[in-house]
């Protein structure tokens, strides 16, 4: 289980068997990277932040894109 999901068992993590990549909700990858949902949802549209999913109307954040997307901002 991630380590999102761990803190906030309110987290919901889709997982795909046939990747195998965990995914996350707008409002649980918010939490996962400390934001607001809005604040993803602006970035979507102004094409800043981590990368995403669209899967109809449905958009999801592949738990490794938000890791490395934090990581790549890690100021040293």
């Amino acid at each position: 289980m991630s380590e999102a999901a761990d803190r906030n068992p309110r987290v919901r993590l889709t997982s795909s068997s046939e990747t195998g990549r965990a995914a996350l909700a707008t409002t649980d990858a918010a939490y996962y990277i400390g934001l607001a949902p809005a604040t993803l949802k602006k970035w979507r549209v102004t094409g800043d932040g981590p990368p995403y999913v669209k899967i109809g109307t449905r958009i999801v954040y592949l738990v490794e894109d938000l890791h490395a997307w934090l990581l790549a901002h890690r100021i040293k």
